[in-house]
């Protein structure tokens, strides 16, 4: 395993502590938080599908934001850096060919009353409502002061969505 792995593996051991330890500290209406984030997740799609990455990039990303892809992981630190994704992400996937995206049954993962993960196949349509593909991704959101933001995105294999 490399460096680079194990040092992901330790945040990522670190964070689930500190988000048990929180959780063990305040009461969490599951039910009311799952609402709420897969009304985010909603949002979120419908953010993207608009293709106005301005807007995507504030209401529906936080900065920093996190992906940890199939081959590799990226930090976008800053706002401006998040909007420069968020608009070279539709540029490419509209010269593809992509419409919209949309995720049709997520499992949502209460973690605190300001976290979750929203976990499952997305998919990607084309204008004639014919799907370019099917991808697995969990989405973890956070709550601050301007609501729900997804602050990073962990790709997985298709059909095998993260349970909690």
């Amino acid at each position: 395993m490399s460096k680079r792995m194990v040092r992901l593996v330790a945040v990522c051991v670190a964070l689930s502590a500190v988000t048990s330890v929180l959780g063990a500290q305040a009461p969490v209406d599951e039910q009311a938080v799952a609402k709420e984030v897969a009304a985010a997740l909603k949002e979120y799609h419908r953010l993207f599908s608009s293709k106005k990455a301005d807007e995507m990039s504030v209401k529906g990303y936080a900065a920093p934001l996190v992906s940890l892809g199939r081959n590799n992981y990226t930090v976008w630190s800053t706002r401006k850096d998040v909007e420069n994704y968020a608009q070279n992400l539709v540029t490419r996937l509209q010269s593809e060919g992509w419409d919209r995206s949309d995720m049709p049954s997520p499992t949502i993962c209460v973690l605190t009353p300001t976290s979750a993960i929203a976990s499952g196949d997305f998919v990607r349509y084309r204008k004639d409502g014919s799907v370019i593909g099917r991808y697995g991704n969990a989405y973890v959101f956070s709550k601050g002061a301007d609501g729900w933001r997804v602050v990073a995105m962990l790709a997985h294999q298709a059909g095998k969505a993260l349970k909690c």
